[in-house]
């Protein structure tokens, strides 16, 4: 498959993706959502999916909601990742650097290794300046 859309393509090369499985099932299962196509949906081939990689996601006992959305994102992230060879990872000091500089490199050097629209929609690079108003009080901006 050659991926979601030409934005988008799928990654299933990528060794710490599920080769499109989980990405292509999400998006079959939003385009029928909003085909107006179907009165009932049951997105079991998508929950399927994700069981097929995370075995605990296989039955249909309660979940952490935040471990099964913690990896839906991952794993879209990584089907999605438009990075196809990940340099590593950049060391550098910022013991000496003001920390928005060092953040803005730390985020650079992230984001030479991924790029998807999980990361796009979800992973938002901030910082906070603060800014002195007196002696004892601040604003802090984000």
């Amino acid at each position: 498959s050659s991926g979601i859309n030409a934005e988008w393509p799928l990654r299933p090369g990528n060794k710490l993706g599920t080769k499109g499985l989980v990405a292509e099932e999400y998006a079959f299962l939003v385009k029928a959502m909003w085909s107006d196509t179907y009165r009932h949906l049951a997105p079991k081939d998508w929950k399927d999916a994700i069981g097929h990689f995370r075995p605990q996601f296989l039955d249909y006992s309660q979940k952490d909601s935040q471990e099964f959305t913690s990896f839906m994102l991952d794993a879209l992230h990584e089907d999605l990742n438009r990075v196809k060879t990940r340099p590593p990872p950049e060391e550098f000091d910022v013991s000496n650097v003001p920390y928005k500089d060092g953040a803005l490199k730390s985020w650079e050097s992230y984001r030479a290794r991924n790029d998807s629209i999980i990361v796009d929609l979800f992973q938002v690079f901030s910082f906070s300046v603060c800014l002195p108003l007196s002696p004892s009080l601040s604003l802090s901006l984000s």
